[in-house]
């Protein structure tokens, strides 16, 4: 191989490294989006959302009333836990094709059940919009959780 090939590759070989870690780069900073405090739609309260090895969690972290207990969880057992501190979403990873953090939970209190759930931004927003389902996304439900101010 001639040495103006060789460079030739090695050249092509930066180009797509850098691309790739540059890429690598925008999607870390785009997953990272999710880290901070969101109010709840309908309701007064606040999630916190962080990351724990690599998957992301939304613990709440206030309510009007602080004190308020899980009373409609379906497992009698955790019926008397407080709701702030308890992680409402869970294990949400977030994938770059679709701009989504997905395959994770979202536990619904007043109801007691848990749901699969997407949650993404629209675009040109910084308000979380959160798809709870069952099964198939197509019978969900999509609600929008405003980035909180305090």
């Amino acid at each position: 191989m001639r040495p103006s090939s060789i460079r030739h590759v090695i050249c092509q070989c930066l180009v797509v490294g850098f691309l790739s870690l540059t890429c690598a780069l925008a999607s870390a900073v785009e997953s990272s989006r999710l880290i901070g405090r969101f109010s709840f739609p309908e309701q007064p309260g606040l999630v916190e959302f962080y990351t724990k090895n690599g998957t992301y969690f939304g613990k709440i972290v206030d309510l009007p009333d602080s004190e308020a207990t899980d009373a409609n969880n379906q497992n009698e057992s955790m019926r008397k836990r407080r709701l702030v501190g308890i992680d409402m979403f869970t294990d949400l990873t977030f994938n770059a094709n679709s701009g989504r953090w997905e395959d994770g939970t979202l536990y619904d209190a007043r109801s007691g059940r848990t749901y699969r759930c997407w949650v993404w931004f629209e675009k040109g927003s910084d308000d979380l919009s959160v798809r709870g389902f069952i099964g198939t996304p197509l019978m969900g439900q999509t609600q929008v959780f405003p980035r909180a101010t305090k």
